[in-house]
């Protein structure tokens, strides 16, 4: 993604360009050096229609005032991992925890199930999100740490827990979820505590994830051992198709 610049060719804002869910995102935004967000709104504006703008707090609510949608409001976290951590908790009858991830055709169902109304997530990711994921497209190759739950009794995957080594952040929880179903609560603790130490055996020094504000997840993530570090706001620029 190239530097957007003023009518003098002097840079203004600098980002990473990616593609998630399909989307493009501006990720990373940081003003040049000496340039303000009052500069850098309408030359976002003009060159980026339908572009989700992701890292910047004051240029992501100058946006919102001039017109941009409100796509996430999130918390940053990070464990370290240099500290004690958790024991994973056994799984449930019937369950049993596999390294990798499988095919994203197989955990559709679960993901669909997980993230329906009325999870605080509903309607943010699209249903490519999770294999864009997988496959390492939008937020960094998958890391080994990244696991799933099998239902034994049909072979079903019912949990994942996605790792990614993210540009600029080291290993990152892009993402964990479960069926829903009682039978496997537990299921998306028991895969985040176990590649924390998977994690940790690797030599990574932490791991980060950003969890939705209102999500009752970040009072999980908390009793893990994850500590807030930042707010972040990504907004979708107006125009576009």
């Amino acid at each position: 993604m190239p530097t957007l610049t003023d009518a003098t060719g002097r840079p203004v804002v600098s980002c990473t360009g990616l593609t998630v869910d399909g989307a493009p995102w501006a990720d990373e935004v940081a003003l040049a050096p000496g340039r303000t967000v009052a500069e850098a709104v309408p030359l976002v504006l003009a060159a980026l229609p339908g572009w989700v703008v992701n890292g910047h707090a004051e240029l992501c609510a100058a946006l919102l005032e001039a017109g941009a949608r409100l796509r996430r409001h999130a918390t940053a976290m990070q464990r370290d991992l240099t500290t004690a951590l958790p024991t994973p908790r056994p799984l449930g009858p019937g369950l049993a925890a596999v390294a990798g991830l499988p095919e994203p055709a197989g955990l559709r169902a679960a993901y669909e199930a997980a993230f329906a109304p009325p999870h605080p997530d509903a309607g943010l990711f699209g249903p490519d999100a999770y294999a864009d994921l997988a496959a390492g497209r939008s937020l960094g190759p998958v890391l080994p740490a990244s696991g799933h739950v099998v239902d034994l009794r049909d072979g079903r995957p019912v949990a994942a827990c996605v790792v990614t080594e993210r540009d600029g952040e080291g290993a990152w929880l892009g993402d964990v979820f479960r069926d829903p179903a009682p039978a496997y609560a537990g299921t998306g603790r028991h895969l985040v505590e176990r590649a924390l130490g998977r994690l940790a055996a690797a030599g990574h020094a932490r791991l980060s994830l950003a969890v939705t504000v209102g999500n009752p997840a970040e009072r999980g993530y908390r009793d893990l051992g994850f500590r807030a570090v930042r707010t972040t706001v990504n907004v979708v620029v107006p125009g576009g198709r």
